[in-house]
């Protein structure tokens, strides 16, 4: 276990609904960062598609950040992400802020 990325969106990230005809992407309620839940015991994302917190849909994924360093867990079937994922980006700017204001 480690420190997992608050990205509410990307456990599930392949599983969509519609509100008025628009597309929308499904997504983590607040019990799916709570381990302390059973499974099948709460509903974990809004579609109810996983049932135990820090589960992975099929095509989601998270970062996780363990012994020092981040890693991907991802889901079956999930897409391979681009290189420069967006968690780098912005550690990189967060890293060129902070030495810019020492």
């Amino acid at each position: 276990m480690g420190f997992y990325a608050l990205e509410v969106c990307d456990p599930v990230q392949e599983n969509y609904y519609k509100v008025d005809g628009v597309r929308v992407q499904d997504f983590v309620l607040p019990e799916w960062f709570e381990q302390f839940h059973k499974k099948g015991a709460m509903k974990m994302d809004h579609m109810g598609v996983i049932d135990a917190p820090f589960t992975l849909a099929e095509g989601g994924y998270t970062e996780v950040f363990a012994k020092g360093r981040w890693h991907s867990l991802t889901g079956p079937q999930a897409k391979p992400k681009p290189r420069r994922h967006r968690l780098l980006v912005r550690m990189s700017v967060a890293r060129k802020a902070v030495l810019r204001s020492a």
